[in-house]
């Protein structure tokens, strides 16, 4: 029997597992795989959303108890595994970088990183920051982890496997998540056709979207049923795309009428269409108690779309938003500020066009450059300063278009929308540290 220990640095909110969706989905397909030699996978997390509250969000406090953590948990332990794979984030690379080249330096079995940062790091420089590395796997994990265990890869370092339909196998149906927890999340297909700039997985992807099977998806949602769950927080990156026509509101359809539990996805504007996208709205509405959207609109001016990524038709968004107040949906617009190009003006006028078309749930997150990602190419010519700021995140703080005090006043605004959501919102809707910034190991 081969052990490998999945270490992961999280952010995870009350009432949900204690263990990741996306750590969990890997140590069900390992366990379930598709070779004769066992697999026994065991996962160490660190909960860094408790960590930064319980240490007042003194980053370098939280650096310091995770060092010691690691050494007195991880380093006399290392060798009761085969492998050790580790989950790479911007907020982890700091602890990664410790967990590698300090706790582990005398490790004897293969050490795998993998996560956004690595997906998006060149190849050599990769094997220049952590030599003592001996697979780097990019994209997701799942049937790249189960591989390398099998000795399919040999000598070679740097890891970009398709990933395998029969390999996303369900962590509810499995056991591998906790099933007593009120609030879970749930994905209905992996992956994202679309290229946003500013989104991490979405920058780095193919644009391949695999659909998980109705079959499963029926289980889970009998299970969600049985046991009472009270909220859905449903983690595909657009949930209203599918390759068959009208099968996401097939399913939005199933899980409202198999449960009561409220639901919350992530949906566009643009996809809101036709005869599937008027069943859509009629089924939000007729749910509106249960059902919220988040829309990421992000801005409503062209030269900061294109600096994004994101380009948004506005008449398009206007009648759209137009029906789901006729219809009462419930639903929020998420914007985005630290745009190079993008004012406090503009920002504002951001917020007002959300407003005047009948929307007052509104939120907005800073910005940051994902690794490799055409903004962050482009930094230099953008004029581009970035501050470490919460979690040892890097964020824009100031570009060609705006400086640090109007950062801090687009900040304001977006802290006071942000308040204002939280006081009228029926149900807690998806973290955004957790659909935003966390991908799978």
């Amino acid at each position: 029997m081969k052990k490998i220990l999945l270490i992961s640095f999280d952010f995870i909110k009350e009432e949900y597992s204690d263990t990741t969706y996306s750590i969990a989905t890997i140590m069900t397909s390992l366990e379930n795989n598709k070779f004769n030699e066992k697999i026994k996978p065991m996962h160490y997390g660190i909960n860094l959303n408790n960590l930064f509250g319980e240490l007042n969000n003194d980053a370098e406090n939280v650096n310091k108890y995770v060092r010691k953590k690691l050494n007195n948990e991880i380093k006399n332990k290392s060798n009761d595994y085969d492998f050790i794979a580790i989950g790479v984030s911007t907020w982890s690379n700091i602890y990664v970088d410790y967990l590698v080249n300090d706790v582990l330096k005398s490790y004897s079995g293969k050490i795998i990183l993998g996560g956004y940062e690595v997906t998006a790091t060149n190849d050599n420089t990769l094997i220049a920051t952590f030599p003592t590395v001996d697979y780097f796997v990019k994209g997701y994990s799942e049937t790249a982890i189960r591989k390398i265990i099998g000795g399919e890869y040999g000598k070679d370092k740097i890891i970009n496997e398709v990933l395998d339909d029969d390999d996303l196998i369900s962590p509810y149906l499995k056991n591998n998540l906790l099933t007593n927890n009120d609030k879970v999340h749930w994905e209905t297909k992996r992956g994202c056709p679309y290229s946003c700039g500013f989104c991490e997985w979405g920058n780095a992807s193919n644009k391949k979207v695999t659909n998980i099977n109705m079959q499963r998806l029926n289980s889970e949602i009998e299970l969600f049923r049985k046991l009472n769950v009270k909220e859905i927080n449903i983690i595909d990156g657009t949930f209203n795309f599918s390759k068959k026509k009208g099968e996401y509101v097939d399913i939005l359809e199933k899980v409202l009428n198999s449960t009561n539990a409220k639901i919350t996805l992530q949906v566009r504007f643009e996809n809101v269409k036709g005869d599937v996208g008027d069943r859509f709205l009629d089924l939000c509405s007729r749910y509106s108690d249960r059902v919220k959207l988040e829309f990421g609109l992000q801005t409503i001016h062209k030269s900061e779309m294109i600096v994004i990524g994101r380009y948004n038709n506005m008449k398009i968004i206007v009648s759209t938003m137009s029906r789901l107040n006729l219809l009462k949906v419930n639903y929020k617009v998420s914007l985005i500020f630290g745009i190079p190009g993008q004012t406090v003006k503009s920002f504002e006028e951001t917020i007002e066009f959300v407003r005047s078309n009948g929307c007052d749930k509104i939120s907005a997150f800073p910005l940051r450059l994902p690794l490799n990602s055409d903004m962050e190419k482009h930094k230099k010519d953008l004029e581009v300063k970035e501050t470490i700021l919460k979690y040892n995140i890097y964020q824009v703080t100031e570009s060609y278009s705006f400086n640090n005090k109007d950062y801090e006043m687009m900040e304001k605004l977006s802290n006071k929308l942000n308040e204002n959501e939280v006081e009228s919102k029926r149900f807690v809707e998806s973290n955004p540290k957790e659909w935003k910034l966390v991908g799978l190991v």
